[in-house]
């Protein structure tokens, strides 16, 4: 195996949650009588939850409180995903496929981590990991790539021997400023893949074009 260990993202790379969120968002803010565009919601992808808070409130500019449009938007998402959170494409193959090799798998998020493990518990991934690091447990969130050194460090992997999976920019930056080897998979943005060694259309591609035989 050419790797010794395979880190992943989770929102929008595993679980199809990042459109999920986005219509939750929309429909919180229609419900509380707020104009948030599809592209507010898009803009946040990939974005730590300090800094999205930080863009809602000068959004919504004290039309209605931050904590108010904050709690209805995951109140609406938590309803959304209440018995079951969807996953992408080519997830659980993958996830599957790499337990098989005996490779040991993290993943680091810029969601926090008790989301991650109540999301992918709903998903039916939660037991293929080995560790979850989420932007609470770190200094600072994606870009920055304190959450994939901590990964790899959870797992005893060095992050030059690491694959990382990524659906965002902001996460292959991070992914590629810890050191690791990135495959990332756009989800809803685009990307011409700058901080990515290899692009994929979705996550089996990907990893078959880093060296994966999956």
């Amino acid at each position: 195996m050419i790797y010794q260990a395979a880190i992943f993202d989770m929102d929008g790379l595993l679980l199809d949650t990042e459109r999920l969120m986005l219509e939750a968002g929309l429909k919180a803010g229609a419900d509380l009588g707020l104009d948030l565009p599809e592209s507010f919601f898009r803009s946040t992808v990939g974005v730590d939850r300090v800094t999205t808070l930080q863009m809602l409130d000068a959004r919504i500019n004290g039309r209605v409180s931050l904590e108010t449009m904050d709690t209805h938007w995951n109140n609406v998402f938590i309803a959304f995903t209440e018995k079951e959170v969807p996953t992408k494409p080519g997830a659980e193959d993958l996830l599957r496929a790499l337990q098989g090799f005996g490779v040991p798998m993290a993943v680091a998020t810029n969601s926090a981590t008790e989301n991650a493990h109540r999301r992918l518990g709903l998903a039916g991934l939660y037991d293929f990991f080995d560790a979850m690091v989420g932007f609470d447990q770190v200094a600072d969130p994606k870009p920055a790539p304190d959450v994939y050194l901590e990964a790899a460090r959870r797992v005893g992997a060095a992050p030059a021997k690491c694959i990382a999976f990524e659906d965002s920019d902001h996460g292959a930056e991070a992914a590629q400023k810890a050191g690791m080897t990135v495959v990332q998979v756009p989800d809803l943005l685009p990307s011409e893949g700058r901080w990515a060694d290899h692009l994929g259309r979705d996550l089996v591609t990907g990893a078959r074009a880093a060296g994966l035989t999956i």
